[in-house]
């Protein structure tokens, strides 16, 4: 009986074996990147928010009292809302902010005294 040598290289079943531990990989890594790219997008709309608000608070710091007033707007998917209640010398703001965030609906209030 003649015994054919070894020749190197890998079975199929080793070929198989290393393609599903390379799809698993992948599918993680889909996964991972899809999670990342959601808290890129929150994080830009909560940075949106924050400016807008700044922006709002420093428009009305520079009012007169007599000039600030409640109100709304909204920009690049953030809505803000104001109110303005005087009282002597100082008008008292309160901003709310709403946008989507990451994980869904996303609601912040800031309450500032400006005065006059």
């Amino acid at each position: 009986m003649i015994s054919l040598p070894a020749r190197p290289g890998f079975s199929l079943i080793e070929l198989l074996v290393a393609l599903v531990l390379l799809s698993g990989g992948l599918a993680v890594a889909a996964g991972v990147s899809r999670h990342a790219m959601r808290a890129v997008a929150a994080g830009g709309r909560r940075s949106v928010a924050a400016t807008l608000a700044a922006g709002n608070l420093d428009s009305l710091a520079s009012m007169p009292c007599a000039s600030r007033a409640a109100g709304s707007l909204s920009s690049r998917g953030v809505s803000l809302a104001w109110s303005v209640l005087d009282s002597a010398g100082a008008s008292f703001v309160q901003q709310t902010v709403a946008f989507i965030g990451g994980s869904g609906p996303v609601t912040t209030s800031f309450e500032t005294l400006l005065p006059c």
